[in-house]
């Protein structure tokens, strides 16, 4: 499913991805379980300009929070993104 308006920030801040972890897995769980929410809310055709902007900064803000602990990969697929190595 990918995010209608949204463009991912600058590429090449997260170099390496963060090695899974048993101490991250919550953490990961909850990043996805956020961005799914997000692309949910994206896809609602009835959200205001400010409405999108605000999803839009979230959405970013979380596709680098699930980079940071490991999950590019799950975060890409939600987002409709093609696989990148």
């Amino acid at each position: 499913m990918l995010a209608s308006w949204w463009r991912h920030g600058k590429p090449g801040r997260h170099q390496e991805e963060a090695a899974p972890t048993d101490e991250l897995l919550p953490i990961r769980a909850l990043y996805l379980r956020r961005l799914y929410r997000l692309v949910l809310l994206d896809a609602r055709p009835a959200l205001t300009d400010e409405e999108r902007r605000l999803v839009n900064h979230a959405l970013d803000a979380t596709y680098r929070a699930c980079i940071s602990v490991g999950a590019r990969q799950q975060a890409r697929a939600m987002l409709g993104l093609p696989h990148r190595k």
